[in-house]
């Protein structure tokens, strides 16, 4: 259950808060999804990072990937898979 959402405007906003889980699209305005997620990771961000993509190619994905991101999801986002994923991802699984 999402309890919250945060929209940091910078780099620097919510570096210490306790974010379980960040989705970044491929194509984003400042930088593109896995140079940020190569970021985060630097920072010391060891929890869930999900990438999305319009673009269903392995390329995209292994970018993705390779760049820190834990799971690659294609457009449009299929909730139910999304919620797959973070109970995979923190052992909640039924």
């Amino acid at each position: 259950m999402v309890t919250e959402v945060i929209i940091p405007t910078n780099s620097n906003n919510h570096r210490n808060s306790n974010i379980d889980i960040i989705i970044l699209d491929y194509s984003m305005p400042v930088m593109i999804g896995p140079h940020f997620a190569q970021e985060v990771r630097k920072m010391g961000y060891n929890a869930l990072i999900v990438g999305l993509t319009g673009n269903a190619f392995n390329d995209d994905k292994e970018i993705f990937l390779k760049s820190g991101v834990n799971y690659v999801l294609t457009k449009p986002l299929d909730v139910g898979e999304l919620d797959n994923i973070i109970k995979k991802f923190y052992n909640m699984e039924q």
